[in-house]
């Protein structure tokens, strides 16, 4: 009990401070919220290695499959909520194979899109989640106290317009639902990345649209803003810009991707890079806990 109470407080310690510098624009509690960020995500991840949750509902390739379809059709879904059904929203839900093969340009965008997602799932739906469920004892109000939570912490719903927030909210509360029905943090996990990957495609397109030139486009998505993944990860993740997609992803993810002839440019062997480096870290994992975190 007294690891869910620490994690508890440095949950709404990080939601206060990110709120604070979001809708003040606050740049100097940074540094701030990023120690309070790191210290719940590696409480949390401890914790959920005691419970036996990490790795193991992690890596089930099943689950994995289901997550991008279904991932990709709640992107639609929230894309025809905002704009209505047209053109736009129909060529984009045929997209999902040009998706995929974009993810793939390079093994920096592919893991660190993945890695953004499982940072923020492990930390509201994994680890807050359960816990504010047996404290409350009210699920609907647990569930609903993390979704405006993660809604609030991110930057772009102090710029988009009133039906994108509500198209995040609303994201947030179906994959809440999700988790809490399948306690599966992979097939979450998988939801939140192809959707995160799909603002990142879109918006290549439309930069692409006006330069025409792919490696510029990469270029112009370059960001010096840093994450909470790169204390651990090693990777960039993106600062959250207004857009007209679901959820405001901004551009940030892009990089200069590696040269056409390269062997990092095949898409197996980016795939692959991005599998072994989850499972090594998890490998190098703490075998020994102690008696605080049981």
């Amino acid at each position: 009990m007294s690891i869910q109470i620490i994690l508890v407080v440095l949950f709404f310690m990080y939601f206060l401070l990110e709120l604070c510098r979001n809708f003040f624009q606050i740049q100097k509690l940074t540094a701030i919220v990023k120690i309070v960020q790191s210290l719940l995500l590696i409480c949390a991840v401890v914790y959920l290695i005691a419970q036996q949750i990490l790795p193991r509902s992690l890596f089930f390739v099943p689950n994995w499959i289901t997550g991008l379809l279904l991932g990709h059709v709640l992107y639609t879904v929230g894309f025809f909520i905002i704009v209505g059904f047209n053109t736009i929203v129909q060529n984009q839900f045929l997209s999902f194979f040009q998706v995929l093969r974009f993810s793939f340009l390079s093994p920096v965008i592919l893991g660190r899109t993945f890695v953004v997602a499982l940072t923020e799932e492990i930390i509201y739906r994994a680890t807050i989640q359960p816990i504010l469920i047996g404290i409350i004892g009210n699920t609907i109000v647990a569930i609903l106290i993390v979704s405006i939570t993660f809604t609030l912490v991110h930057e772009h719903i102090f710029q988009n317009q009133m039906r994108q927030n509500i198209e995040f909210l609303l994201f947030s509360v179906i994959i809440s639902i999700l988790y809490l029905i399948t306690n599966d943090l992979g097939f979450v996990t998988i939801i939140h990345f192809i959707r995160n990957m799909e603002s990142n495609y879109l918006e290549f397109q439309e930069k692409l649209q006006e330069i025409n030139d792919p490696e510029k486009c990469m270029e112009r998505g370059c960001s010096n803003n840093k994450s909470l993944s790169n204390f651990l990860f090693m990777f960039l993740s993106p600062r959250n810009g207004s857009s007209v997609f679901p959820g405001g992803i901004s551009s940030g993810l892009l990089r200069p991707r590696f040269k056409q002839d390269s062997l990092r440019n095949h898409w197996f062997f980016n795939l692959l890079c991005c599998l072994l480096s989850i499972y090594q870290f998890f490998q190098k994992g703490p075998c020994y806990l102690p008696r605080f975190f049981s």
